[in-house]
């Protein structure tokens, strides 16, 4: 099934795509209740719209089919990369080089915002070194081996998260100059972290990439990929730590680190996975 799904996505023609792509999004929105429950709620508690509102629904459905739309875009390229367009690489590969000389290897930072898989992309085909990200399984290892094999495609090779050896392969990995990179939006396991201001919210992060960067005095680089249009995206990069810092303190650390992601969401919200349960709410399951 999954290998039939990246045939269609990868030769149907986009004319014949798009419309198919907006009603999937509809039917989504419709037929999937417990994911419509929490965008909704998160959209009423972090922008202020009831679910009722026009403005509600029209942004839940962008939400659901931008994701759809990069999703389907990212199956293209990673068969037909001349396709892809993108614009910030020279700002990108000017930071990559400000990196080089660190005495470890760099962390990148990125979120579930616009296509993250292409931030990964993008770090493995330009960086020195190899470029690992960390990433949980799936409850299904067909999925697994997959998205394995679209990864490698990239050049992305994978950690888990969830593996006991992880951590001190992370620290192998920057103390031989090779680089990580985090997707650190996502809740931390048993919700343990920390508690950063997200969205006014009281939030608890990830703690690895703040306790890497302090521990080895790793850089810090944070990197988004956005769309722009049908398959024209723009890489937006800035340096949070550099080579050599003394910044010790972790939750300082880290609040840096979700700041800078609350910026890139505040400018492409819908391009946000406002779909995820990041949050607990008091009428929203545990």
């Amino acid at each position: 099934m999954l290998n039939l799904l990246t045939y269609l996505l990868t030769f149907l023609p986009w004319g014949v795509l798009n419309p198919l792509l907006s009603l999937l999004t509809y039917l989504r929105l419709l037929l999937w209740r417990k994911e419509r429950t929490i965008l909704f709620l998160n959209i009423e508690k972090i922008w202020g719209l009831p679910p009722h509102s026009s403005f509600a629904k029209s942004f839940a459905y962008q939400t659901l089919r931008s994701q759809a739309q990069i999703f389907a875009e990212t199956i293209k390229a990673v068969y037909a990369a001349d396709i892809l367009k993108v614009s910030g690489m020279d700002d990108f590969t000017r930071n990559l080089q400000t990196l080089e000389n660190s005495p470890v290897g760099s962390i990148t930072i990125t979120a579930h915002v616009g296509n993250w898989e292409w931030v990964g992309r993008f770090s493995a085909e330009h960086s020195h070194g190899q470029f690992y990200a960390l990433a949980k399984k799936s409850r299904r290892p067909s999925v697994d081996r997959w998205i394995e094999r679209l990864r490698s495609k990239m050049g992305v090779s994978i950690l888990d998260a969830e593996a006991k050896s992880t951590l001190r392969r992370m620290i192998m990995i920057l103390k031989n100059r090779d680089n990580l990179g985090f997707v650190m939006d996502q809740k931390p396991k048993g919700r343990q972290g920390p508690i950063v201001s997200f969205f006014k919210q009281a939030t608890p992060f990830v703690s690895g990439p703040a306790m890497m960067a302090a521990k080895l005095e790793a850089p810090v680089l944070a990197v988004f990929c956005l769309r722009e249009g049908p398959m024209q995206y723009r890489l937006l990069s800035e340096i949070l730590l550099p080579p050599g810092h003394s910044e010790k303190d972790i939750p300082t650390i880290t609040q840096r680190f979700a700041t800078k992601i609350e910026g890139i969401i505040r400018m492409y919200p819908e391009q946000w996975c406002w779909n995820y349960k990041r949050w607990r709410w008091e009428n929203s399951e545990k």
